[in-house]
């Protein structure tokens, strides 16, 4: 099932970024 693989790859690359967005937030917020 190749579209299921693309599926994976596209929610696991959103979840990375959204978790790596977050944990730059919260550095910069506990910097103050």
């Amino acid at each position: 099932m190749v579209a299921t693989d693309e599926i994976l790859k596209q929610v696991a690359d959103q979840y990375r970024r959204i978790r790596n967005t977050f944990r730059f937030m919260m550095g910069n917020l506990n910097d103050f």
